[in-house]
């Protein structure tokens, strides 16, 4: 999870294991994980192109 705080705090990062969270405010670390982000966002589908496929499955599963 990415926080965007406000009255100029720094972003804050969440990020869970099975064993442990972590959260950090550390700048490397919030740029990293945001340039992650960014990269499996590009990869997505739309949101209108899920739910339709979501909608699909499900019919065929019921």
């Amino acid at each position: 999870m990415i926080a965007e705080l406000p009255n100029g705090q720094p972003d804050t990062i969440h990020a869970d294991s099975p064993v442990q969270g972590q959260i950090t405010n550390d700048r490397e670390f919030v740029i990293s994980i945001r340039k992650r982000y960014e990269a499996i966002r590009l990869w997505a589908y739309p949101e209108r192109v899920s739910l339709k496929m979501i909608e699909e499955v499900k019919r065929e599963w019921t």
